[in-house]
């Protein structure tokens, strides 16, 4: 259910293993979180782990679907979610530590799904669309890998630092790439 443990500042780690979808801010403000493990959740709902500002770690092997801003404001390093295929806006958003990710199955990247996070190298080989400011301000990004992407939206890579980056199947690029 939506807050059912939001603002639990003692909260340290969840493991709930049959449990299959997240709702909305179901674990917002849970400020001491620090890992879940959520073996067959297939879908988490927005702002579900919103401002958990020590969240780390998150393992979802079998997660397809992330919605807005469910993890804007963790502390995760690298996501590596291998049956996601989409990804709502502003998700990862003010993660200062993401440096990396690997999204092998991701068809949508929202709008600022990951604006201003440090990310310096990007995998997702089947994502189509990137939409407006993904990566805005991810000043370390210098390599990203999207050969399949066909449209990239305003400002998609505006303020990074990419030196390599594969779009050969776009068709439409908006402004201010």
């Amino acid at each position: 259910y939506q807050y059912a443990f939001a603002y639990c500042n003692s909260l340290a780690t969840i493991n709930l293993p049959t449990v299959l979808f997240i709702d909305e801010s179901t674990f917002a403000y849970c400020t001491s979180l620090l890992s879940v493990n959520f073996a067959n959740v297939l879908s988490i709902g927005g702002n579900a782990f919103l401002n958990c500002s020590y969240l780390a770690s998150a393992n979802l092997p079998k997660c397809q679907i992330i919605s807005t801003q469910a993890f804007k404001n963790c502390r995760l390093s690298s996501i590596s979610f291998p049956e996601l295929f989409l990804l709502g806006s502003s998700v990862f958003g003010g993660n200062l530590r993401l440096l990396a990710a690997n999204l092998p199955n991701v068809i949508y990247i929202g709008n600022s799904c990951f604006t201003s996070c440090p990310l310096d190298t990007i995998q997702a080989e089947n994502t189509q669309i990137i939409g407006r400011s993904a990566f805005f301000n991810c000043s370390n990004l210098t390599t990203a890998n999207f050969p399949n992407a066909i449209r990239i939206e305003y400002a998609a890579f505006a303020n990074t630092s990419l030196t390599n980056i594969n779009l050969s199947s776009a068709r439409l690029i908006e402004g201010l790439v």
